[in-house]
Protein backbone atom coordinates (compact mmCIF):
# COMPACT_ATOMS: atom_id res chain seq x y z
CA UNK A 1 0.00 0.00 0.00
CA UNK A 2 1.39 3.40 -1.00
CA UNK A 3 1.30 6.41 1.28
CA UNK A 4 -1.23 9.13 0.45
CA UNK A 5 0.17 12.65 0.20
CA UNK A 6 -1.72 15.94 0.04
CA UNK A 7 0.21 18.53 -1.99
CA UNK A 8 -0.84 22.07 -1.06
CA UNK A 9 0.00 24.88 -3.46
CA UNK A 10 -1.37 28.03 -4.99
CA UNK A 11 -0.82 27.24 -8.67
CA UNK A 12 -1.48 30.86 -9.59
CA UNK A 13 1.11 32.32 -7.21
CA UNK A 14 2.74 35.23 -9.11
CA UNK A 15 6.47 34.56 -8.68
CA UNK A 16 8.84 36.92 -10.40
CA UNK A 17 10.67 35.11 -13.19
CA UNK A 18 9.28 31.68 -12.28
CA UNK A 19 6.19 29.70 -13.12
CA UNK A 20 5.18 27.93 -9.92
CA UNK A 21 2.41 26.02 -11.67
CA UNK A 22 4.97 24.47 -14.03
CA UNK A 23 7.24 23.63 -11.11
CA UNK A 24 4.29 22.06 -9.28
CA UNK A 25 3.46 19.97 -12.36
CA UNK A 26 7.02 18.65 -12.43
CA UNK A 27 7.17 17.97 -8.67
CA UNK A 28 3.80 16.22 -8.54
CA UNK A 29 4.69 14.08 -11.57
CA UNK A 30 7.81 12.92 -9.74
CA UNK A 31 5.98 12.35 -6.45
CA UNK A 32 3.24 10.32 -8.16
CA UNK A 33 5.81 7.66 -8.94
CA UNK A 34 6.11 6.95 -5.22
CA UNK A 35 2.87 8.11 -3.57
CA UNK A 36 -0.85 8.38 -4.13
CA UNK A 37 -1.13 12.12 -4.53
CA UNK A 38 -3.80 14.81 -4.44
CA UNK A 39 -3.29 18.50 -5.08
CA UNK A 40 -5.27 21.20 -3.30
CA UNK A 41 -5.40 24.94 -2.85
CA UNK A 42 -4.30 26.35 0.54
CA UNK A 43 -7.91 27.24 1.40
CA UNK A 44 -8.84 23.54 1.28
CA UNK A 45 -5.91 22.04 3.21
CA UNK A 46 -7.41 21.90 6.71
CA UNK A 47 -10.58 20.20 5.49
CA UNK A 48 -8.68 17.57 3.52
CA UNK A 49 -5.50 16.81 5.45
CA UNK A 50 -6.95 14.13 7.76
CA UNK A 51 -7.50 11.88 4.73
CA UNK A 52 -3.76 11.71 3.98
CA UNK A 53 -0.64 10.23 5.54
CA UNK A 54 1.36 13.42 5.01
CA UNK A 55 1.07 16.95 3.65
CA UNK A 56 3.48 18.94 1.49
CA UNK A 57 3.09 22.73 1.57
CA UNK A 58 4.80 23.75 -1.63
CA UNK A 59 5.06 27.49 -2.10
CA UNK A 60 4.84 30.76 -0.26
CA UNK A 61 1.35 31.64 -1.49
CA UNK A 62 -0.26 29.97 1.55
CA UNK A 63 1.56 32.39 3.81
CA UNK A 64 1.70 35.55 1.73
CA UNK A 65 -1.88 35.59 0.50
CA UNK A 66 -3.63 33.33 3.02
CA UNK A 67 -1.99 34.08 6.37
CA UNK A 68 -5.08 33.38 8.49
CA UNK A 69 -5.71 30.10 6.69
CA UNK A 70 -2.05 29.10 6.97
CA UNK A 71 -2.14 29.84 10.70
CA UNK A 72 -5.25 27.65 10.99
CA UNK A 73 -3.55 24.88 8.98
CA UNK A 74 -0.40 25.11 11.09
CA UNK A 75 -2.33 24.94 14.37
CA UNK A 76 -4.46 22.03 13.13
CA UNK A 77 -1.44 20.11 11.82
CA UNK A 78 0.38 20.49 15.14
CA UNK A 79 -2.69 19.59 17.20
CA UNK A 80 -3.48 16.53 15.07
CA UNK A 81 0.11 15.36 14.75
CA UNK A 82 -0.08 15.58 10.97
CA UNK A 83 3.14 14.72 9.17
CA UNK A 84 4.10 17.80 7.18
CA UNK A 85 6.84 17.44 4.59
CA UNK A 86 8.50 20.72 5.52
CA UNK A 87 8.77 22.77 8.64
CA UNK A 88 5.78 24.75 9.90
CA UNK A 89 7.74 27.97 10.23
CA UNK A 90 5.59 30.04 7.90
CA UNK A 91 8.15 29.81 5.10
CA UNK A 92 6.97 26.89 2.99
CA UNK A 93 8.89 27.71 -0.18
CA UNK A 94 10.92 24.66 -1.11
CA UNK A 95 12.66 23.26 -4.11
CA UNK A 96 12.60 19.52 -4.68
CA UNK A 97 16.02 19.23 -3.03
CA UNK A 98 15.23 21.16 0.14
CA UNK A 99 12.14 19.42 1.53
CA UNK A 100 12.30 17.48 4.81
CA UNK A 101 9.95 15.91 7.36
CA UNK A 102 9.02 17.94 10.41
Amino acid sequence: MRAKVLYVSDLTYPARGRRYGDEDAYLTRELREHFDLALCHPLDAVGLMDRFDAVIVRNSGPVLHFQAEYDEFRAAAIARGTRVFNQLSGRPTWSASSIWWS
